[in-house]
């Protein structure tokens, strides 16, 4: 008999990397190796992701935007997380404070006035049905799901990164994460969220001044149409089960080159044997390779630091690494969403 537990599960980055590459797909998902390696404690985008949440679980729980409690308690919540500071990571501290300080203190009250919480890091599991006949479950989690004061529904991914070009909205127009995201909440809710948004942090360490404060931010926004969720998820049906059904190729190219598994496919290109190369230089994701941050004691309505428990994307680029998460940095009001302990304004 065949359970939940048996069935694929396919998230939006697990699709991207069989998009982009099935061979990196099969490396990666199927066989489950990587190049080992020793990641930084340290984090810059992950942790404030974390950060980012605790946040909005206060806003979810009826505090202001930019309020005096927010601001104390974001304030409280950098000290006590970073009890553990050395040389290696100071620089990195004073920049991820300075980041939540002002995401706070100034992003925040721009574009959060007056909206309406509905799930903070909401994970989005639904079963489905391929055309072949397979039975799957898509699953991904979604930073922040929303009403705006107009009561449209949005969902919103938080980003963070050095080079702030990168992200312009004819990226956000057809951002895969966003739509597979509106299309599973389409399936699993009834109401389709058509308008997706990239709410961008500049990470990057400026040795000197800093920009203007206006300008570490950036906050792109798209209207999807109820045919275009419709058309995405006949696209996502019809790609996952080509994923589960077509044997795994190759995509050469110059993208290859930053690719982790780049030697395995040069040496099967030149027609040897690579047993031996990934037995010798590739290892078992046999646990979660992410940041992993320190539990500190609390008292009072301080949220709880848990330790991360992320599947990451062997060879995600992004500042998260994968979909396959679980909720950490929990205020202690959030189990019964009564807001118990938290003042509210």
């Amino acid at each position: 008999m065949v359970t939940t537990e048996d069935l694929p599960r396919i998230s939006p980055s697990q699709m991207s990397t069989w998009i982009s590459c099935s061979k990196e797909w099969e490396f990666g998902y199927i066989q489950k190796i990587k190049r080992p390696g020793t990641r930084r404690v340290f984090e810059i985008g992950g942790y404030f992701h974390e950060l980012l949440h605790v946040y909005y679980q206060l806003l979810r729980e009826g505090q202001k935007p930019g309020s005096q409690f927010v601001i104390d308690y974001m304030d409280s919540r950098l000290k006590r997380s970073f009890d553990e500071i050395t040389t290696e990571n100071v620089e990195l501290v004073a920049l991820v404070t300075r980041m939540v300080r002002d995401y706070v203190k100034f992003q925040s009250p721009n574009i959060d006035r007056g909206i309406k919480v509905l799930e903070v890091e909401d994970f989005l599991e639904y079963q489905v049905t391929l055309p072949s006949g397979k039975e799957v479950i898509l699953n991904g989690y979604a930073d922040l799901i929303y009403r705006d004061r107009q009561g449209r529904l949005r969902v919103r991914d938080h980003k963070t990164g050095a080079q702030p070009k990168n992200w312009h909205q004819g990226k956000l127009k057809l951002n895969p994460q966003l739509l597979f995201y509106s299309a599973v909440y389409w399936q699993i809710s009834g109401e389709m969220a058509l308008d997706v948004e990239i709410n961008y942090v500049n990470s990057y360490n400026y040795k000197r001044t800093p920009p203007p404060i206006e300008e570490r931010f950036k906050l792109l926004r798209h209207q999807h149409t109820e045919h275009s969720i419709r058309r995405y998820w006949e696209y996502l049906l019809e790609q996952a089960d080509r994923m589960l059904n077509m044997p795994p190729v190759e995509n050469y190219g110059e993208h290859c080159t930053a690719c982790q598994y780049n030697p395995i496919c040069d040496l099967a290109l030149r027609g040897f044997p690579t047993g031996d190369l990934i037995r010798s230089s590739y290892e078992k994701i046999t646990r979660n390779y992410s940041v992993q941050l320190p539990t500190t004691p609390t008292t009072g309505t301080e949220p709880s630091t848990q330790e991360t428990n992320k599947e990451s994307t062997p060879t995600d680029k992004s500042s998260k690494q994968g979909d396959n998460r679980v909720p950490r940095f929990v205020i202690p009001s959030l189990g019964s969403r009564t807001g118990a302990g938290i003042p509210q304004n």
